[in-house]
């Protein structure tokens, strides 16, 4: 394939990706609170809506970074190492989800794409070397940028969901904490949640 083919290719493997993360969101084990507060975002900013919202904008991004690239001129160094970002990003969250399956033993959202993304990322980053002005090492350290972009990203357009979504009912939380003898009272422990890597696998921004 051409350059134009695999960042076509990369764009239709990333939108598979995002629409397998928003057709599993409801089933999904919830972001822990803990986890969105850190990133100032409220409890209910992984509501399924917003996230779906969240990985359409993260899904257009990306779309707009290849279109740029394509077009040449004389900033085309800047817009390929544009593309070397996208790729170390969406390589990233592939590998998120591959390293979760990994240590769970179990699908999540999102892994099953998650080799088709890794290879397409890892395809359009050896042909952005290969055809561009960028040396290999100045790609290399473009995407490993990008993959270091990933959870910042991903916050900022969760952030945009919640401002254009309006606030609905109040997110599930956790059972009230019970004291060692059963009752209620004493020591309250803080609730656990999934890990935080789903943050980071929504580069769908996912």
């Amino acid at each position: 394939m051409t350059g134009p083919d695999v960042h076509r290719a990369l764009l239709a493997v990333f939108t598979l990706h995002n629409a397998e993360e928003v057709a599993l969101a409801r089933a999904a084990p919830p972001v822990d609170p803990r986890v969105l507060q850190r990133l100032g975002l409220p409890a209910d900013a992984h509501r399924p809506d917003r996230f779906a919202l969240a990985a359409g904008a993260l899904t257009a991004a990306s779309g707009a970074v290849l279109a740029a690239a394509r077009r040449g001129g004389p900033s085309a160094t800047g817009r390929q190492a544009a593309v070397a970002a996208l790729t170390g990003a969406l390589g990233g969250n592939a590998a998120a989800h591959l390293g979760r399956a990994a240590l769970t033993r179990r699908y999540n959202a999102g892994s099953g794409t998650a080799p088709a993304l890794l290879a397409a990322s890892a395809t359009v980053l050896a042909g952005t070397v290969r055809g561009g002005d960028l040396t290999a090492r100045r790609a290399v350290v473009c995407a490993a940028l990008g993959a270091l972009a990933v959870v910042p990203v991903t916050a900022a357009a969760l952030t945009l969901a919640v401002r254009v979504l309006p606030p609905g009912a109040p997110a599930p939380g956790p059972l009230p904490a019970t004291a060692p003898g059963g009752g209620h009272g004493g020591a309250v422990r803080p609730p656990r949640g999934p890990s935080p890597h789903r943050i980071g696998e929504s580069l769908s921004a996912r």
